[in-house]
């Protein structure tokens, strides 16, 4: 799985950060990866992938104060094969790899960056309705959004996110 950066030299140098942390193997699952599908009504294959900090995994006192930085991105036009062909193989293998990725604003093809990759075993995978109020996911939700909510859903968790998000200002 590649992260795209603009900025190849930022993407490498938090590569290199977290090798440096966690190993090329992220064994305590550290990194948390988590991709939102079924994002936007007017866009099925749309998705929102978020990388953030593991707090299920984080080890903390009691009383301590958790702040959790994340990044998230929607890809708007996806080929839905790429997800789907992700997902059978992580389904097959149960790992992959996380790489850094430069994007060239010259029409070159994407440099990816295997020499900072970091093998994983974990990634969370769900459709964005079922998140709610709460859910560490959703901070990768956006109020803009129009997600796709199954029928027969009409309470569904997101709702409630959103609405909250939108009295907020977020």
């Amino acid at each position: 799985m590649g992260l795209l950066f603009r900025n190849g030299e930022a993407g490498r140098r938090i590569f290199e950060n977290w090798i440096s942390d966690i190993g090329r193997e992220d064994a305590t699952e550290k990194i948390r990866i988590v991709i939102l599908t079924r994002v936007e009504k007017s866009n099925p294959n749309a998705y929102t992938l978020a990388v953030s900090s593991n707090i299920d995994k984080a080890q903390f006192k009691v009383l301590d104060r958790i702040f959790v930085t994340s990044k998230m991105k929607t890809m708007e036009n996806p080929d839905p094969r790429n997800l789907e062909n992700f997902g059978k193989a992580f389904a097959a293998s149960q790992r992959y790899a996380l790489v850094p990725v430069t994007l060239s604003d010259e029409g070159r093809p994407p440099d990816f960056h295997f020499d900072l990759s970091i093998l994983k075993r974990e990634v969370v995978i769900r459709e964005a309705w079922t998140i709610g109020l709460n859910d560490p996911d959703g901070m990768a939700v956006s109020p803009s959004i129009d997600p796709i909510i199954p029928e027969g859903q009409e309470n569904a968790p997101i709702l409630e996110l959103i609405e909250w998000q939108k009295k907020r200002g977020k």
